[in-house]
């Protein structure tokens, strides 16, 4: 099977797709905040509906809810950083005399955490790539491919 680099990109990210699909389903309104345990409880039940659909054993049902869990507490981490970040920011802009330094020090803080976040999608890729069997990677793949033609 021939998979496009579009294709590969999605079980890269896998992981984290799961998570930041959960934190963006409960934002209902443009500034209202994710309730943390109903983001928990849906990236929970999309891991799980995958998994069924993959035929995952106990085992590895274990091992990617701690692979899933690892990468949601980083995302609900760097949403609250988010937070900070552009509170600052804001506060900064609206001064009288806005300190550049310190609003250049925030820009690199956030492009640090996000630097940290796309490493932890590779890792966590990795260790999804390492629990499953080459027939469900495959059938993720597929899966993926399939999802990625829907939009």
């Amino acid at each position: 099977m021939t998979l496009s680099l579009r294709t590969l990109r999605w079980p890269l990210l896998f992981a984290v797709g799961l998570a930041l699909a959960g934190l963006l389903s409960g934002c209902r309104g443009k500034h209202r905040d994710v309730d943390p345990e109903k983001a928990y409880k849906f990236v929970s039940f999309a891991v799980d509906d995958k998994l069924d659909d993959l035929k995952a054993s106990d085992e590895q049902r274990v091992k990617l809810h701690e692979v899933k869990d690892k990468v949601f507490d980083a995302a609900m981490a760097l949403k609250d950083n988010g937070k900070e970040w552009r509170k600052t920011l804001v506060t900064e802009w609206l001064s009288d005399k806005p300190d550049a330094d310190k609003m250049h020090e925030q820009v690199d803080l956030a492009v640090e955490e996000l630097r940290k976040a796309g490493h932890l999608a590779v890792d966590s890729s990795l260790e999804v790539h390492d629990i499953l069997s080459a027939e469900q990677r495959s059938d993720l793949a597929k899966m993926i491919a399939e999802h990625a033609e829907d939009r």
